[in-house]
């Protein structure tokens, strides 16, 4: 991915953030640091991809009949559980959509869900959705664009070798962390949700 965006112009970008936009954005914004794009522009454009692609989720949502999901479960722990969320969703829709933006897997599958419940109007969705999306791009682009200039400012001091394993390292460390985080915010989210 890192050799098609150092090459890639802008509309590439774009479109490369619908096939998957949070490894896009940050990875793009790293190159930014290196002076090949424009972090701003990134960012622009990966609030725009998300936010295009949430709209879009939540209009096929709403095409949806509940009934008919709730219908091919067949597992009973299953249909309970998303009886539980259905009441969570109803009743705070506004936070609901916070946390299905932030917990990867079940984001697109609960925009989808939340639009198939009509849990908010389209004017809420769409602001709400800003709202969350431009955190979201923010904080990805920024946090790509200093991990950009840590590396280069690391690879400078001590050679591109060296820095290559410690990232690839600390690549690995970082991925475990943020599993077993993601597994306890997952157990968070269950507890509340019992």
């Amino acid at each position: 991915m890192e050799s098609i965006l150092l090459h890639a112009s802008y509309p590439i970008v774009f479109l490369l953030m619908f096939i998957d936009g949070t490894s896009v954005n940050f990875i793009a914004s790293s190159i930014s640091a290196g002076g090949v794009l424009d972090v701003k522009i990134v960012c622009v454009l990966a609030f725009c991809a998300e936010l295009i692609a949430d709209i879009a989720y939540y209009s096929i949502g709403r095409k949806i009949d509940t009934k008919k999901i709730l219908g091919r479960i067949k597992n009973e722990g299953s249909r309970n559980f998303l009886t539980k969320i259905n009441k969570s969703f109803s009743s705070k829709p506004f936070l609901a959509l916070i946390i299905t933006k932030f917990l990867g897997p079940i984001a697109i599958p609960g925009i989808m869900y939340l639009g198939s419940i009509r849990a908010l109007r389209m004017q809420e969705f769409i602001l709400t959705a800003m709202s969350v999306t431009l955190v979201r791009a923010l904080t990805i682009s920024y946090a790509g664009y200093m991990v950009g200039k840590g590396v280069s400012a690391y690879a400078k001091l001590y050679g591109t070798f060296n820095t290559a394993w410690k990232v690839l390292v600390g690549g690995i460390i970082l991925y475990f962390v943020i599993r077993y985080m993601y597994k306890k915010i997952m157990e968070i989210v269950m507890k509340k949700v019992d």
